[in-house]
């Protein structure tokens, strides 16, 4: 089985998700595990051409409805800033936190620890 990222430009969004390609009888098929979407064809190439076609389509569609984040968050997708990136491809990365004020227990009039 053959396994890649590919992105797909529904209208203002870019969405990054995986393709799973494999043979299905004479022909073969791509799958999208994220979306629960296929792409038949009759090589490699055609299969994922169809699943990228019907990924799209539906994406557009989400897109027209208002409800394109929702449906991707639901399929496991975050917003890096720049693309919807599924967690599969790159998981979540760890937030950057910066902690703001005094650190718990330190006394009014003591010295902060590091600034």
């Amino acid at each position: 089985m053959m396994q890649e990222s590919t992105t797909s430009q529904p209208h203002h969004d870019r969405v990054v998700y995986q393709i799973e390609a494999s043979r299905s009888g004479e022909a073969y098929q791509a799958y999208c595990p994220e979306l629960v979407m296929v792409g038949f064809g009759d090589t490699p190439e055609e299969a994922q051409s169809s699943l990228r076609s019907e990924v799209s389509a539906y994406l557009e569609d989400c897109d027209r409805l208002g409800i394109l984040a929702e449906v991707l968050i639901d399929a496991g997708f975050y917003d890096d800033g720049e693309v919807w990136v599924s967690n599969q491809v790159s998981p979540v990365p760890d937030p950057k936190l910066r902690i703001i004020g005094r650190p718990a227990g330190l006394e009014p009039d003591s010295e902060p620890l590091d600034e």
